[in-house]
């Protein structure tokens, strides 16, 4: 996380994976995200307009990105630690065979992991099982 030299704070988490929750269906493995609308509802200084258009910079869109990635490896860890039994899913990684900030369409992909069971949403030693442990 060190790497990413964007600061998170814990409300940017929350807005994050509040604003996945209200957008995901419940199938596939995939959230796709419109990155204006992710900005206005999380991140509202970051939407510029222009000419009419709202416009999301590159910086401003990888720096979102940044914080996204942090984001993923919060919830990750907090299932490592059995914090996320109970949800729909886990968000795991921004989806690498596609560009990770489409700046043309202005679109973040997020791969998610969901539970075996749904009538118990518990995420198993199994599923988590290759994800690093970070200390807190």
């Amino acid at each position: 996380m060190e790497a990413e030299k964007v600061p998170m704070k814990e409300t940017d988490a929350r807005a994050i994976f509040f604003y996945l929750a209200l957008r995901d269906n419940g199938l596939g493995e995939h959230i796709n995200i419109d990155a204006i609308h992710l900005a206005e509802s999380c991140f509202p200084g970051q939407v510029r307009i222009i000419g009419g258009k709202k416009y999301l910079s590159h910086a401003d869109g990888f720096r979102i990105r940044s914080i996204i990635k942090k984001t993923i490896v919060v919830f990750k860890q907090m299932a490592i630690r059995s914090k996320m039994d109970g949800g729909r899913f886990v968000p795991i990684a921004l989806d690498e065979r596609k560009v990770q900030y489409n700046p043309t369409e202005q679109t973040y992909r997020i791969k998610v992991l969901r539970p075996k069971d749904t009538s118990k949403p518990v995420y198993d030693k199994e599923q988590t099982a290759d994800w690093e442990i970070i200390p807190f």
